[in-house]
């Protein structure tokens, strides 16, 4: 088991966020939860409401929804908030089955529903690591795709692929002194450990380049 754990560990550390992220045709959005429509902020989010009545906010930029399109959106029609596979967490408009880029807070983010999820139906250190596998493939896309966009449409590529490169360095870094700290204690729960903490730094990631939009 803790060689397959360390497997799980080696594929987050080791995969460039700079490549592409590959999918399979059988992969699709990931619905995990549908609400409804109630307005927007200009500049700034879109309000919608779960069926519990509870509002709250996602924020968008123009660049993802252009202001010509949101206008047309009708109060109370429904969206579902998921994740695409190559674009990260955002939600699809039922209306014109396109899937548009948002930005969760924490409480609504959908990569964190999934995670959450499945860490309720996978109790065993292996299962775990899973959940946790399944959700760096989801970050990584949201991060990837944050970097293109915002190398192409800005002609920022050189200053946006140096961050990442950065960024990924520093991960590296840190998980070689996190491994020296814990192959002294040993035992699987140190790896789990360590896949938290790199997910947490990507987390961040993913915060510092929406912070740029």
């Amino acid at each position: 088991m803790i060689e397959r754990l360390s497997r799980l560990l080696r594929q987050i550390l080791q995969v460039s966020i700079l490549l592409p992220f590959a999918t399979h045709a059988s992969e699709t959005f990931t619905s995990t939860q549908t609400v409804a429509f109630k307005d927007f902020h200009d500049p700034g989010y879109l309000l919608v409401e779960q069926d519990s009545g509870e509002a709250f906010k996602l924020w968008f930029h123009y660049e993802f929804i252009p202001y010509e399109d949101v206008l047309t959106w009708e109060r109370g029609e429904t969206l579902k908030l998921g994740i695409d596979p190559t674009r990260g967490s955002g939600v699809f408009r039922v209306a014109d089955a396109k899937f548009y880029k948002v930005f969760f807070s924490d409480e609504h983010d959908p990569i964190d529903s999934v995670e959450d999820r499945c860490l309720e139906a996978n109790g065993s250190t292996m299962g775990i690591a899973q959940c946790y596998s399944e959700t760096y493939r989801y970050v990584s896309a949201d991060i990837s795709y944050l970097i293109r966009d915002l190398g192409t449409r800005r002609n920022l590529g050189y200053q946006t692929n140096n961050f990442a490169s950065s960024m990924k360095t520093a991960r590296q870094a840190y998980a070689a002194l996190f491994s020296a700290v814990w192959d002294q204690r040993g035992g699987s729960v140190g790896t789990i450990n360590q896949m938290t903490t790199m997910l947490r730094l990507m987390h961040a990631e993913k915060g510092a380049l929406e912070g740029l939009y």
